[in-house]
């Protein structure tokens, strides 16, 4: 014993300490000041819903903007009790039926049924582009770790299959974009953006069950393998898609995009293109 903790030691005194030192880049003022708003509880402090800023609220104005939306009774209803029991309950019965009809295999109704569910938060974030004095909240329920989190991630993994088919689907703005460069507009065409209130909220759960269930009975049962902890899926083959261009094109694109950086992606696509690269504009970006 004695030997082998001398060699621990001598091996501990020849690490030499690789951390390199990293400059703070705030003054000591203001850290300090940073801690007193962290322990100010007159503030609130959230990011906003848009831009990537960060909001400091007086916590009664906060606290009123919760209530005024929490207080509207056709989408909001003021609960006696904690009712994670009863639901609990319900969601076993539903995920007992599922797998002794064989709709639900061993590991697919362990990980739906969460044994030690927290109750969600609620809370909201300021919205500082259509009011920066009062901002309205985004309303937002974090429902990690809560009693229908895990069913919420496989009827996900379900559903997305389907949803990426339908014409009207768009993954994110970056698609928007590369659908809008990719396209002739002619002068008759107009565009325009839909803003809908408490857009979840007001989603009637009758009529989506409804086109839930048709979807399901047109495509088939989704059979998920490989289902593990947390809704992950281990593919096979390793996830993404394969390289389209070797190092060296990437290289080649780099400096095509800084040769012009005013060049659109479509036009840094197809100078790409001539060096024999398959890739579209939305690749390049």
């Amino acid at each position: 014993m004695a030997t082998f903790k001398e060699c621990v030691e001598n091996d501990l005194r020849r690490i030499k300490d690789t951390t390199k030192y990293k400059r703070q880049n705030l003054t000591k003022d203001e850290i300090l000041t940073l801690k007193l708003l962290e322990k100010d509880n007159n503030i609130i402090i959230r990011p906003t819903d848009k831009g990537g800023s960060i909001v400091i609220q007086d916590v009664e104005k906060y606290n009123s903007e919760c209530m005024r939306q929490l207080s509207d009774a056709d989408i909001y209803q003021r609960l006696l009790k904690d009712p994670t029991e009863e639901y609990y309950s319900e969601l076993t019965e539903f995920c007992e039926e599922g797998k002794s009809n064989v709709i639900l295999k061993e590991d697919e109704y362990n990980f739906i049924l969460n044994k030690y569910p927290r109750i969600p938060v609620f809370y909201c974030i300021p919205k500082i582009h259509k009011d920066r004095n009062n901002p309205p909240g985004r309303p937002i329920v974090s429902g990690i770790d809560s009693l229908t989190c895990n069913l919420s991630q496989y009827i996900d993994i379900l559903l997305q299959p389907k949803v990426k088919k339908s014409p009207s689907y768009t993954k994110d703005c970056t698609q928007v974009i590369d659908i809008i460069e990719n396209s002739e507009f002619k002068e008759d065409w107009w565009m325009g953006t839909l803003d809908v209130q408490s857009l979840y909220t007001v989603i009637d759960h009758g009529e989506w069950k409804h086109a839930v269930n048709a979807q399901l009975k047109k495509e088939g049962r989704l059979i998920i393998k490989n289902f593990k902890e947390r809704g992950s899926i281990l593919a096979k083959k390793a996830s993404g898609s394969p390289r389209k261009s070797s190092k060296r094109q990437d290289r080649l694109l780099k400096r095509i995009q800084l040769r012009d950086r005013s060049a659109t992606s479509a036009e840094l696509a197809q100078e790409w293109q001539q060096t024999g690269v398959s890739a579209s504009a939305r690749t390049v970006r």
